[in-house]
């Protein structure tokens, strides 16, 4: 059975007051792909093919018009990756995995021009968080958390950057 990965997260919250109906993860755009062996996790950052429908006054002042998440998946297991280049455009599949009862999903993650495949497993509890608003080919970002926007001010931190990418 097909997931809507909105109602496997934890806290819906920050996308639901944003969206009148959260987008799908069909045409998102991966920036990147950060595991942590430590959890084991792998941590998303996408562009969800939708903008907001209800965006912040001051996105819409700037003119963003791109809006980028983490997604977190936890207790990852099984995993198979073929072939890389980020960024792509992408559609994520989630499906229950068998036996349903132990609360594990199956993910699959196939680039839409065929450059990469992702396959994995993991906890059917997902994660969601450093949500921004931005204008295609702008560096300037408006995060929803206000820790986010006075940490990182406006700016996509370096891929080095430990708090951003290892904790939601």
């Amino acid at each position: 059975m097909t997931r809507a990965w909105v109602d496997l997260l934890r806290d819906s919250g920050g996308l639901t007051e944003l969206y009148n109906r959260v987008p799908s993860l069909q045409g998102v755009g991966v920036s990147s792909v950060h595991f942590d062996q430590v959890g084991p996790t792998l941590t998303l950052r996408v562009v969800l093919p939708v903008f907001p429908d209800r965006p912040r006054p001051e996105w819409e002042a700037d003119g963003c018009d791109r809006f980028e998440c983490q997604v977190r998946f936890l207790a990852i297991e099984d995993v198979r990756m073929r072939g890389w280049r980020l960024p792509v455009t992408a559609d994520v599949l989630i499906t229950s995995a068998e036996p349903e009862e132990h609360n594990r999903i199956t993910v699959e993650i196939q680039g839409r021009d065929a450059s990469m495949e992702l396959h994995f497993t993991s906890n059917a509890s997902l994660g969601v968080g450093h949500m921004n608003a931005y204008r295609e080919g702008a560096e300037s970002r408006h995060y929803t958390g206000r820790v986010d926007g006075l940490r990182y001010r406006g700016r996509l931190p370096e891929p080095s950057e430990v708090a951003f990418f290892e904790h939601l």
